[in-house]
């Protein structure tokens, strides 16, 4: 009989540890479990911040590239800008050349003008003269017969 009640014991005993050790399982399965979720909550952040990297790497790129397309557009605007400017300098100076080659042939007709105006007036005195001196000769003929 004690043999009986000892092994009773023993298997309460043996029950109570069993239940302890179920109940200690459970709750540290319920602990690892919310662990894994926040393992895993992590690692889906991460994924996520990464992805949100490489996308705005890719928008960098795509904006360097647009940075660098319009660069060289207005480098190619400059560049026509500069010859345009060339051209309009080129046609000044030209303008310029007929300008002065304008006022040199109105200097030329000046000059011509002044040259002809001095010869009819060279012309006229001794013209005057020539007329003056004929008469003193005719006045002398005249006196004579």
């Amino acid at each position: 009989m004690e043999k009986n009640i000892e092994r009773r014991r023993h298997g309460e005993e043996h029950r109570e540890e069993h239940t302890e050790k179920k109940t200690w399982r459970r709750t540290h399965t319920e602990e690892d479990m919310e662990k894994n979720i926040e393992r895993r909550r992590h690692g889906e952040e991460h994924t996520e911040k990464k992805t949100q990297r490489r996308t705005h790497t890719e928008e960098d790129m795509e904006k360097n590239t647009q940075r660098r397309t319009h660069r060289e557009e207005d480098m190619e605007k400059n560049t026509y800008r500069r010859r345009h400017g060339e051209e309009h300098t080129e046609k000044n100076t030209q303008r310029r050349r007929h300008g002065e080659e304008h006022t040199e042939k109105n200097t030329q007709r000046r000059r011509h003008g002044e040259e002809h105006r001095e010869k009819k007036t060279w012309r006229r005195t001794h013209r005057e003269e020539d007329i003056q001196r004929r008469r003193h000769t005719e006045k002398k003929t005249w006196r004579r017969t």
